[in-house]
């Protein structure tokens, strides 16, 4: 039975359809909660990173403002334009200026430093929080100076891997002020806040390049670079490709007076820590499901699938033939009067099929008989014909030999009663007939005998040969042949031999062996042959079929129906003509050998007789 097709899983695939509405609905139920909590969670964060940027875009804002106030309305910045590099006055405004912008520092936490630098003497002026700008910083803020005009955007500088905010004015275009962010100073107010033990906040250029350190993958940042001018969502759910990194709250939002982005990535897992009840609901519905369905398959494998399985098993056993089988039954209920019943039944047609059996081989012994019984007049009849012959033409001596021949014949007859003899048994006897056919046609009819000695003891039925042989002599001196040769061989075969084999509907006998191999006895003449239409109909089962007692091939109907009903499907007889003329009749059938049943072990000898050397019918 295919599995795709069987109760069990018809019943399990009912009740797992319907667990899934509840499954769906409580799938459903858990991940709207989720999503709740996350709204909450972006909105409350979006909240935070907005007061964030308005922190930062102050600050910068204050510097810039800054700036430019110091740039209209300072008389120091303004002599230092005016006096040469060394003069009195000049050192004086250098040490005002330094002064100032220290001072000013105090105004803006976010400042790294302050600086002026006059381009005609390559001087910068320089205050500082934490520490000096170095050589490298200070190339850094020439180049940018020489390199393109001031304007009132803020730069990201690159130097040494870590970034950093320039502003530069200037009211000359040749002494410029300037202010130096670190951008880890810029976002040094937010530190305190806490976004989870995995949580970072950090600074996006608009190329999606880090600015401040995080631990994300390049892949998530650039990733994130193609979103962020996307405002339709308050926040997105995007993949940590690192190992275990699962999946991150994103939230983003622009510095105002910079093309700098604020994002916070908090992992998702910490966003749901505040619906701990939902997030092991998440996981136990497909367990607790699971565990149902095999408690339901348990119960419904002991009520219904196991017996069901059980009569089943019985019923594919008694369709292969085997109707002893008896299924177990089970504790009182409606399987046990179903497996009750079916044991029942099983007995009742074992015990009808014994009968009907026994009955057909009754039948098929009783038509074996006659067909057996059947051969014996028509050899007796052809041997008193020849006798009578002999006689007319007063040969004394034909006389006395065919009479001493079918004398022998019937000793063999009284003596033994078999349906098999072995197949020397057989030769020797169509020896005996042969020598008497010999009689008859003197210088017209030679013999040739062929018979492997593995084959000499093997089981056929008896006058299989001899009717072959009787064949030969009736058709192969028709016509105006002048002399007749008929040759007989028996070999073995190994394998099963071609040739066709039509049912018949014979039942295999009880005790039935195996065979060890195939027999084929061939049985020829050098007549004329068979015509051709004849031969066509001789290959063909009909013309055994339906054959009365005047029919003139009764003789092989009666080999062909005997060795059906002893070997079935077996055993074939075909005939072919040779060359350069001539007939020959095949047999072949599975080689039982001497002693494999009853048939032939029982012999009756009389008193003080032996067993002749030439046995004939």
């Amino acid at each position: 039975m295919k599995i795709r097709t069987s109760l069990q899983l018809k019943m399990v695939t009912a009740f797992a359809l319907v667990l899934a509405p509840l499954i769906i609905f409580l799938y459903y139920i858990t991940l709207y909660s989720m999503d709740v909590v996350r709204v909450q969670v972006a909105q409350s964060n979006q909240n935070l990173l907005a007061t964030y940027v308005r922190q930062m875009d102050q600050s910068i804002a204050g510097m810039t403002n800054y700036l430019y106030k110091q740039v209209l309305s300072d008389t120091d910045l303004k002599t230092v334009g005016i006096y040469e590099y060394g003069s009195e006055a000049y050192d004086l405004s250098q040490v005002a200026l330094s002064k100032k912008m220290y001072m000013e520092l105090n105004n803006h936490p976010a400042a790294g430093a302050f600086f002026v630098y006059d381009s005609d003497a390559d001087n910068f002026i320089v205050s500082y929080r934490d520490k000096d700008l170095l050589e490298e910083e200070l190339g850094t803020i020439k180049t940018h100076t020489q390199a393109a005009v001031p304007s009132t955007a803020w730069s990201v500088v690159t130097q040494n891997g870590s970034h950093t905010l320039l502003k530069v004015v200037s009211f000359d275009g040749r002494v410029y002020l300037g202010a130096w962010v670190p951008l880890s100073g810029l976002t040094q107010s937010i530190k305190p806040f806490n976004f989870g033990r995995e949580g970072e906040i950090f600074l996006l250029s608009a190329e999606g390049v880090p600015l401040t350190p995080t631990t994300l993958a390049p892949h998530d940042t650039q990733s994130l670079r193609q979103l962020l001018g996307d405002r339709q969502e308050p926040y997105r759910i995007l993949a940590d490709s690192r190992e275990g990194g699962g999946s991150r709250l994103t939230l983003w939002m622009k510095l105002g007076e910079t093309d700098l982005f604020l994002v916070i990535s908090i992992p998702e897992k910490n966003v749901l820590l505040q619906l701990p009840f939902y997030k092991k609901m998440i996981y136990a519905i497909p367990l607790v499901c699971m565990a149902v369905l095999c408690v339901y398959y348990f119960i419904l494998r002991r009520i219904l699938l196991v017996p069901m399985s059980r009569l089943l098993g019985g019923m594919r056993k008694m369709v292969h033939g085997d109707l002893s089988v008896q299924v177990k039954e089970e504790p009182p209920g409606e399987f046990s009067y179903l497996i009750q019943t079916f044991n029942q039944m099983g007995t009742e047609i074992r015990d009808l099929k014994i009968d009907m059996y026994e009955e057909r081989l009754k039948v098929q012994r009783a038509e074996f008989k006659y067909l057996q019984a059947q051969i014996n007049p028509h050899f007796y009849l052809n041997t008193l014909n020849i006798i009578y012959n002999a006689a007319v033409l007063r040969e004394t001596e034909t006389v006395k030999t065919l009479a001493l021949h079918l004398a022998e014949f019937f000793r063999f007859r009284i003596r033994k009663n078999t349906e098999e003899v072995p197949v020397r048994e057989e030769i020797a006897f169509v020896e005996g007939y042969l020598a008497i056919q010999q009689v008859r046609f003197p210088d017209s009819l030679t013999c040739r005998i062929d018979v492997e000695p593995a084959c000499e003891g093997v089981m056929i039925p008896p006058l299989t040969i001899q009717t072959l042989v009787e064949n030969c002599m009736v058709h192969g001196f028709k016509g105006e042949v002048e002399s007749l040769q008929i040759g007989i061989r028996v070999r073995a075969l190994m394998e099963e031999p071609a040739g066709y084999s039509e049912p018949v509907g014979y039942l295999e006998p009880v005790g039935y062996l195996e065979p060890v191999g195939y027999l084929e006895i061939e049985v020829w003449d050098t007549g004329e042959g068979f015509p051709a239409e004849k031969l066509k109909a001789m290959n063909t089962s009909e013309y055994f079929m339906n054959v009365s007692d005047s029919d003139s091939h009764i003789g092989l109907w009666n080999v062909y129906h005997r060795l059906r009903m002893k070997h079935g499907d077996r055993a074939s007889i075909s005939f072919h003509n040779i060359e350069p003329h001539g007939a020959a009749a095949v047999i072949r059938i599975p080689a039982v050998p001497q002693g494999s049943g009853a048939e032939g072990k029982e012999e009756v000898k009389g008193s003080g007789e032996e067993e002749a050397s030439c046995i004939l019918y």
